[in-house]
């Protein structure tokens, strides 16, 4: 969903939980309202389901067990001010959550269900943080070889001391193949990404097969973070400032 595109680089708003499932419907609910409520300042996002990781749990469940909102603004102040409009719904215990504020360092390829992120500012320095948005939706004929090659990649990934936690992420259909990864740093996210290994050979496969009928890479620097995703440590970002998300209407910090 796309609601306007600009120059400037991106804010970005990540929040995962992981509830019981009644809760998490009810939440799953008030992101999409928020994501409706076209607040000022948004420029897009995408609400969806995840599953709960796969960073020390070997393969990823089928069945997923958190929800998830990723949100594009024009700046910080944007996404405060809609927080605080429209996040009553969306309250949830610290550790239920992973919550980040981020810049978006580079994009790649095309879309993500319609958003559009704009990339900016100075070039990734290969000793600050980093988290990858990584999207594909698959031709049909691609799911056996894609799978193949994807199993190879997390093992690969697995074996990075520097990959923090990660989770799949899903929209709908089951032809879609979504990634968020959080890296200590960008420089041992490019390493993985291009030496020789599961990940560099996936890339290359994709690339001469046509696996995809849609992609798009984001590359993001969080500047703030609390919490963290399942299969990795409590804290993703110890070292950053904490993000609050805070409703007027309840007072609550989410």
């Amino acid at each position: 969903m796309v609601f306007q595109s600009g120059d400037v680089p991106e804010h970005v708003t990540l929040d995962i939980v992981h509830l019981a499932p009644l809760a998490a419907r009810r939440w799953h609910a008030a992101a999409r309202a928020m994501l409706a409520a076209r607040p000022p300042g948004l420029r897009g996002g995408v609400v969806v389901r995840c599953n709960r990781g796969t960073r020390g749990s070997g393969l990823p469940l089928l069945v997923p067990g958190g929800r998830g909102v990723v949100l594009g603004w024009d700046d910080p102040a944007a996404a405060a001010e809609a927080w605080q409009r429209h996040g009553a719904g969306l309250a949830v215990a610290p550790e239920r959550r992973f919550s980040a504020d981020a810049e978006v360092r580079r994009v790649r390829e095309q879309d993500w269900h319609g958003w559009r992120p704009v990339a900016g500012g100075a070039p990734a320095r290969d000793d600050e943080p980093a988290i990858a948005l990584v999207h594909a939706l698959l031709r049909p004929s691609a799911v056996v070889p894609f799978s193949q090659a994807n199993r190879r990649a997390v093992a690969h990934a697995r074996d990075r001391e520097a990959l923090v936690a990660t989770t799949a992420l899903m929209r709908g259909s089951l032809l879609e193949a979504t990634s968020l990864s959080c890296w200590s740093t960008a420089g041992a996210m490019r390493e993985y990404a291009y030496r020789p290994g599961g990940h560099a050979d996936a890339m290359r496969g994709s690339q001469a097969n046509t696996w995809h009928r849609r992609r798009c890479f984001v590359h993001l620097r969080p500047v703030a973070a609390s919490g963290g995703l399942p299969g990795g440590p409590p804290e993703a970002y110890p070292g950053l400032p904490a993000v609050p998300r805070t409703s007027r209407r309840q007072g609550a910090t989410a």
